[in-house]
């Protein structure tokens, strides 16, 4: 069964691209203007379908305050279609989809992100902020250098401004400093201690993958793990719209 088949859809909606922006070199950020609002939780996703021929997934990065415009983070090496897609160019959407979201009891939450990967947890992060329950919080985030973490700015000032949030870098091609190392092998030191911590892997497959074996290697209960990866695919594209 197709994943857009109707019994599982929850709801279209036509929507117009209002804005295009590099966030880094190899990551790009759609904004989309919904002719209907979308409600939806931080950290799900949806399918974007461009013209008859078309369509990918791609995890909501956007707050769930303005279900009228959803942010979505596009990949250098996306569809053709996608990539020539500019501001004022109709679209259709399908979502929300998926079980991705924050752990309502959850004592602590560890987010661990490559390349798009960031997109529901931008999402998630934005809800945390606005939510009046105060649990810590810690972002792990694994690149190739500094200029293309998406974000980053943001990530830093809100490390600066909140006592709950920690932003860590792995950048696999600084050599030496604090933020030197892939994310796997700074991912140890940052394991919580306490229990009732859930973990959060955004990425491509093969790095969620990984990961996800880390912690459970690490006595993580697997109950806490949580994914963007999806339940049951065909898909082109994972959640966060990179090509699987």
């Amino acid at each position: 069964m197709s994943p857009l088949d109707a019994s599982r859809s929850p709801s279209e909606r036509s929507a117009t691209i209002s804005e295009s922006c590099q966030l880094t070199p190899a990551i790009r950020r759609l904004r989309l203007r919904l002719d209907e609002p979308l409600p939806f939780r931080a950290g799900q996703y949806l399918c974007l379908r461009i013209g008859r021929d078309w369509e990918g997934y791609f995890s909501i990065a956007s707050s769930e305050s303005d279900p009228a415009t959803l942010d979505v983070l596009v990949g250098a090496q996306a569809a053709p279609a996608l990539l020539g897609a500019t501001v004022d160019d109709r679209v259709t959407l399908v979502g929300p989809l998926g079980e991705l979201g924050l752990d309502p009891d959850g004592s602590g939450h560890l987010f661990l992100a490559t390349g798009a990967g960031i997109a529901p947890i931008w999402s998630m992060l934005d809800a945390l902020k606005r939510s009046p329950r105060v649990v810590p919080a810690v972002l792990l985030y694994g690149h190739r250098t500094p200029e293309e973490v998406p974000y980053r700015e943001e990530l830093l000032r809100l490390g600066k401004e909140e006592s709950w949030f920690r932003f860590v870098e792995a950048h696999s091609r600084v050599v030496g400093g604090a933020s030197g190392g892939r994310l796997t092998a700074r991912l140890p030191e940052l394991l919580p201690t306490t229990p009732g911590w859930t973990a959060y892997v955004c990425g491509r497959a093969a790095m969620v993958s990984e990961v996800r074996e880390l912690l459970r290697s690490a006595g993580v209960d697997p109950r806490r793990i949580r994914t963007d990866l999806p339940d049951d695919p065909p898909r082109d594209a994972t959640p966060s719209g990179r090509p699987t």
